[in-house]
């Protein structure tokens, strides 16, 4: 039993630092989503492709796909289509406001997260997780103060698509243990790609005279975008979810603003005030997660050794 103990400690451990590996590479995503010359549906229809054909190379992932059942391929492409939603809105928020202002919008996943989780799980919802998601959107607050008008927009649009991100974080948790994580990926792409490319000719009658194809230099940022921040970090991801909550999942994701804020800071030179107010509110942010991380895995270790 004390090598169970041990093999779940350690698999909790790995979960956590891929878990942070894939939000570093997730915030550098907004970093090419501002450099890359193109409209955010455009961004993500290159990027699910891209990413789809990667994944296609995969050793047996066709065999994979086809074992899981026709109910639960339905509910994997719905999860995908919100994702697609998703990453529109993270993409158009950064080109309505910056990649600062949108990733730090990323906090209220957690609130989101607090609410959704204990409703579709039938769980009583617990106020510690509340009060912890109010304490990180105060910690961006002190980090942000008081932002324009003119990034309201950008900034509704953010908070839309954290909402998304919530929602499909909390539906992906019920199936990414059931089958194989590289499977429910491609499936998800490529409903997301499909659900995309039919509303295509709409969005082109909106939006007329919008720029449809890459540059040589955005080919080379969209290969990146669907590579490395795509295909690695969301399959770590999806493997994190065995070990981890969607709210310590999305709580851990709070890194992402930071990543990203920093990443911009030198990467960009957004003109961001980099302030006591920053540092303050990072330091927050930094103590919640670390803090729920000690506390999830003291609670694991405890429910594993009174099971002994």
């Amino acid at each position: 039993m004390n090598n169970q103990v041990k093999g779940s400690n350690e698999g909790l451990l790995t979960a956590q630092i891929l878990l942070h590996i894939s939000i570093l590479l997730f915030g550098f995503s907004a970093i090419l989503g501002k450099l890359i010359d193109l409209p955010g549906t455009h961004i993500v229809w290159y990027r699910m492709l891209i990413t789809c054909i990667s994944l296609g190379f995969f050793p047996g992932i066709i065999q994979k796909i086809r074992k899981i059942p026709r109910k639960d391929l339905v509910k994997i492409g719905g999860i995908g289509v919100i994702i697609t939603m998703h990453w529109v809105g993270f993409y158009e928020a950064i080109k309505y406001a910056n990649a600062s202002i949108t990733v730090s919008c990323m906090a209220s996943m957690t609130i989101f997260t607090a609410l959704l989780e204990p409703l579709y799980f039938r769980r009583p919802i617990k106020k510690g997780e509340i009060l912890l998601g109010i304490i990180i959107i105060g910690g961006f607050l002190l980090m942000f103060g008081f932002i324009g008008d003119q990034y309201a927009l950008g900034m509704t649009i953010a908070l839309i698509s954290a909402l998304l991100a919530a929602i499909f974080s909390v539906l992906n948790k019920s199936i990414v243990s059931s089958y194989d994580v590289f499977a429910i990926t491609q499936v998800q792409f490529i409903i997301g790609w499909i659900f995309l490319t039919l509303l295509a000719p709409v969005y082109v009658y909106l939006f007329p005279g919008s720029k449809l194809l890459p540059s040589e230099m955005d080919w080379g940022y969209l290969i990146i975008l669907a590579l490395i921040c795509t295909t690695l970090a969301y399959s770590m991801n999806m493997y994190a979810l065995r070990f981890v909550s969607a709210f310590a999942n999305n709580l851990a994701f709070n890194m992402e603003p930071i990543y990203g804020i920093l990443l911009a800071y030198f990467l960009l030179r957004e003109d961001k005030e980099m302030n006591s107010g920053f540092y303050f509110g990072a330091g927050i942010i930094l103590l919640s997660v670390v803090g729920h991380g000690i506390w999830t895995w003291r609670q694991k270790k405890r429910k594993l050794q009174l099971e002994r």
